[in-house]
């Protein structure tokens, strides 16, 4: 799957409304473009296809976007783009249905999902897998959920954490939603393995961020580290707010442990943040993504 420029991107997100409004016309410009074509024969609906929450109505109770925020600068990446949403929603289908499982045999799912790969690309579908298994168990089966964690965290062991970033939908969820389950099931001394491993891997996204060959130059609040920094820090506020600020005191950049100070402090007193970047300004790779910044879910009875 690939287009040539953002114009075909742009025909093949359009053309399914173009028809509803002016079928003449849409055949029209569609006969300028094989590639177009050849899309929409596999996506007939265009960008809805990939994510049926693209439409003019409100989103049901607890359905959530699939493609979250926009991704800018992908500078000629948006076949890419489009095969991964492809391979992602495939992968999506099969998560489905080991998580339905778990309602009734939380062990089976578990035993399932170590059969998807670490990792596919740009997506972790064992994590992912292994993460909704734990969401579904942790109230009436608290010890599957807590195997189910244990197995995410080393299933993410095998994981490029930056692999994940800059796709359409990109997650770095796990360690920190992770955390949060691990705490409602009161399981405090994984919660704490879990952020270590989420700073581990924070550590190595930092790396990319910093690279002297390539570095980042867009805004360190805005870069992938930071974010990934920030959002562990919320959760492990739930094991403690010294362990949160004793994590923040131990961050050696000023400018980032300031920023966390200033995150944290906000999330406490409730502070509505509204929307936040992630971005990513390197010779190599141009992307940005907004989106609203995530609060810890601090599970509730």
């Amino acid at each position: 799957m690939a287009f040539n420029d953002f114009y075909q991107y742009r025909l093949f997100e359009l053309l399914p409304i173009l028809k509803k409004l002016d079928a003449a016309e849409a055949e029209k410009l569609l006969s300028t473009s094989p590639q177009v074509q050849a899309q929409l024969q596999k996506f007939p609906n265009g960008m809805q296809s990939l994510d049926a929450t693209i439409r003019d109505t409100p989103l049901k109770k607890g359905e959530e976007p699939q493609i979250s925020g926009a991704a800018m600068g992908m500078q000629g990446k948006l076949g890419p783009i489009l095969q991964w949403q492809h391979t992602a929603e495939m992968y999506r289908t099969r998560i489905a249905e080991i998580t339905s499982l778990a309602r009734d045999n939380s062990r089976q799912a578990i035993a399932a999902a170590t059969t998807l790969p670490a990792s596919d690309g740009s997506t972790a579908p064992r994590a992912q897998a292994l993460l909704d298994i734990a969401r579904i168990a942790m109230k009436k089966n608290p010890s599957a959920a807590r195997e189910a964690l244990e197995q995410m965290s080393e299933s993410l062991r095998s994981v490029d954490p930056y692999s994940q970033l800059g796709q359409v939908g990109m997650r770095h969820e796990y360690w920190a939603e992770g955390i949060e389950i691990a705490l409602r099931i009161g399981e405090v001394d994984l919660a704490k393995n879990l952020l270590k491993a989420g700073m581990d891997q924070a550590e190595k996204v930092k790396s990319k961020d910093t690279d002297d060959s390539d570095p980042n130059r867009a805004l360190k609040a805005w870069w992938p580290s930071v974010s990934l920094l920030s959002r562990l820090i919320l959760a492990a506020a739930g094991i403690s707010p010294r362990t949160a600020l004793d994590v923040i005191g131990e961050l050696p950049d000023t400018d980032v442990r300031v920023l966390c100070q200033v995150r944290l402090a906000n999330d406490r007193l409730g502070v509505p943040s509204g929307g936040t970047a992630v971005m990513v300004r390197k010779k190599s790779s141009q992307w940005t993504q907004m989106s609203a910044w995530p609060a810890s879910k601090r599970y509730q009875d």
